[in-house]
């Protein structure tokens, strides 16, 4: 179905990262996804442009409602039952627009993402954030950011903790994370944020240059817990504007 295809094929990733580890049987490949799309194409049911902009869609809101809100997807099987079939068989723009508003629905409100979104964060000297699930959770955060603003994907990096994260559990927030290349995260170790953020700079990552330029000459102001309510609410912005 069109809405499993779409939906679940983001539940591949999160299963390959351990973060979910349920309902293995309805996982679909991104190859079956592409090749049901290029048949319902082919059949007129369903615009290319339309298409990739219900799919992006989707993806969005899996990693807000799943990976973000940590909420389970069975609570999401009534919407996606209820229309998978329609959307495959008797495929309109309004049974479209029925789906993604039952969906919409579902969203957290503003306030109850960003406080969740306090929870996400990667930390070997935290308990708390001290696992693989929240090292791959914050690595798709930042794989999104990192698209949103420079339009290419994050490849080959390690995860940069802009302040020690050794000293205390606000450090190991997402809000003080930064994708980094390894060569140039090796160089950081035992620097003072000043001399770290000329080598930001170096980076081929557009948040990373961007955090760079931002603290480059007020690095007293930099707060990892005001970083990730201002990530939060980029994230959510994003998000609005893509319903």
């Amino acid at each position: 179905h069109l809405i499993q295809l779409v939906l679940l094929r983001e539940d591949k990733l999160v299963q390959n990262t351990e973060l979910k580890k349920e309902n293995k049987n309805k996982i679909k490949t991104y190859e079956d996804l592409e090749a049901y799309s290029s048949k319902q194409e082919k059949l007129n049911k369903i615009k290319k442009d339309d298409y990739h902009k219900t799919l992006r869609y989707l993806y969005i809101f899996f990693i807000c409602y799943n990976i973000i809100g940590e909420e389970k997807s069975n609570k999401l099987e009534e919407p996606i039952y209820k229309y998978s079939s329609l959307l495959e068989n008797s495929f309109s723009e309004d049974t479209l627009d029925a789906f993604i508003e039952s969906l919409n629905k579902r969203l957290p409100s503003k306030d109850a993402f960003i406080n969740s979104f306090k929870n996400v964060g990667w930390s070997n000297h935290t308990a708390f954030y001290k696992d693989s699930k929240n090292k791959e959770r914050v690595k798709i955060i930042l794989e999104i950011l990192e698209k949103n603003k420079s339009g290419r994907d994050l490849v080959d990096y390690t995860l940069e903790h802009i302040l020690p994260d050794s000293e205390g559990e606000e450090n190991a927030q997402i809000g003080n994370i930064l994708p980094l290349e390894k060569g140039l995260n090796e160089r950081c170790k035992n620097k003072s944020l000043e001399d770290k953020i000329l080598i930001y700079k170096e980076s081929n990552f557009a948040i990373t240059r961007g955090f760079a330029v931002r603290y480059e000459n007020n690095v007293e102001n930099f707060i990892p817990k005001s970083r990730t309510e201002f990530l939060a609410k980029e994230i959510y912005g994003y998000m609005v504007e893509n319903i």
